[in-house]
């Protein structure tokens, strides 16, 4: 077990050192790992003692010519057009965008954002080119060459720290050392999902090109009149582009909708049968019941819903889908993301419907966090009770 020890205790001054420094920029950097290489002599880490000389990780050797290094780029581009009828071309980009496997970003009454794949990012600008009188029109590119390898490489030392400390979790004879190593597994797994969430981050930046196209027009332009004529739905989502967080009131009894809240989650609102909750993480829900009307039905309210998130709140829609809740009363589950302040936020909303109520669940939050919450919140979404003050008068 001598070398077994030294080896974790090389990955102990590692980790502990990345800590320290509290930041993923330097944790398992070439000169951090050459660093813990050279220093030979005697370790002592969380009680355990070896004189051995750790053997140095090998680490991928930089390109030493520039001109073999494919670059990594992000490019972002702007223009100005002059046209005739601002809300007709805002549709058309959109379209367009959606044509080449894209999605709108952001709209509002005179720009669009979108995102389009980055290998047609200049067919796409020349189609716009063509929908009115260009007055800017620019192309910036970031490099990130060197921010993709930093964190390959820092990935690929962090995955080699994790072998290491398996194949000695393996050979551990004690059981107290066996707890020590499977501490600092957590923490070098903890690390390397880090890591490859920033990768993944990144090379969606580098896949989908940003194109913000504003628009103004020397014609009066028509007003645009309020499509949807119900505020509940107008305002699904609201909460989360606002980051509005309600205070918290006392529970009204026989006033709220039934479902189980998900695991981990705090209920901070409940009154008038609108109910708020949150986990520590920052996911939060939003249930709520709302008056049917008329000839209105579980397909109506999809996609009215989906067009509103779409067309007032800039949510990119990336699926619909079917589910049943209590009673396999039938419903609908619409996901979408949005970019919020430089972060992916995913959201959902489910819908349900009986002949008076319709019934909404709201969730969102940062969709590394949502991930991790999603599976809790659409077991939740499987408990709402819609029939259960119908069934009370029945029995």
């Amino acid at each position: 077990m001598k070398q077994a020890y030294v080896l974790l205790a090389a990955a102990l001054v590692l980790v502990a050192g990345c800590a320290r420094r509290g930041s993923l920029a330097s944790e398992y950097s070439p000169r951090a790992v050459t660093a813990q290489a050279r220093l030979g002599s005697t370790f002592h880490v969380a009680g355990i003692e070896a004189s051995e000389q750790p053997a140095t990780m090998q680490l991928p050797s930089p390109a030493t010519d520039p001109a073999q290094t494919r670059r990594v780029m992000i490019y972002n581009a702007v223009m100005s057009l002059v046209v005739e009828d601002i809300q007709r071309t805002v549709e058309t980009i959109r379209n367009e965008a959606e044509a080449v496997g894209g999605y709108m970003q952001a709209m509002d009454a005179t720009s669009i954002t979108a995102k389009v794949p980055a290998g047609v990012l200049r067919q796409v600008i020349a189609a716009v080119e063509k929908l009115g009188q260009v007055t800017r029109k620019e192309i910036k590119g970031s490099d990130v060459t060197d921010e993709m390898r930093d964190l390959r490489i820092r990935l690929q030392n962090a995955q080699e720290v994790r072998k290491r400390l398996v194949a000695l979790l393996e050979r551990a004879d004690k059981v107290e050392d066996a707890l020590k190593v499977e501490r600092e597994l957590e923490r070098v797994t903890e690390t390397i999902e880090l890591l490859k969430g920033r990768i993944r981050a990144l090379e969606n930046k580098v896949a989908y090109s940003t194109l913000t196209v504003h628009l103004n027009s020397p014609l009066p332009q028509h007003v645009i009149k309020e499509e949807v004529p119900f505020p509940w739905v107008r305002e699904l989502a609201g909460d989360m582009l606002k980051g509005r967080v309600t205070e918290v009131r006392t529970r009204t009894r026989g006033r709220s909708v039934d479902f189980e809240p998900p695991e981990s989650f705090a209920k901070y609102h409940e009154a008038d049968y609108l109910t708020r909750a949150t986990s520590a993480e920052g996911v939060l829900l939003k249930v709520q019941r709302h008056r049917n009307v008329e000839g209105a039905d579980l397909a109506f309210w999809t996609t009215l819903i989906k067009r509103s998130l779409t067309a007032k709140h800039a949510i990119a829609i990336t699926q619909v889908r079917d589910t049943t809740i209590q009673d396999n009363v039938e419903a609908k589950i619409i996901d979408g993301v949005k970019e919020i302040g430089g972060e992916d936020y995913s959201y959902l909303v489910a819908v349900a419907q009986t002949d008076d109520y319709v019934y909404t669940y709201e969730a969102w939050g940062p969709s590394q966090e949502f991930a991790k919450a999603r599976e809790s919140v659409e077991s939740s979404i499987a408990s709402m009770d819609v029939l259960w003050f119908l069934q009370s008068l029945l029995r």
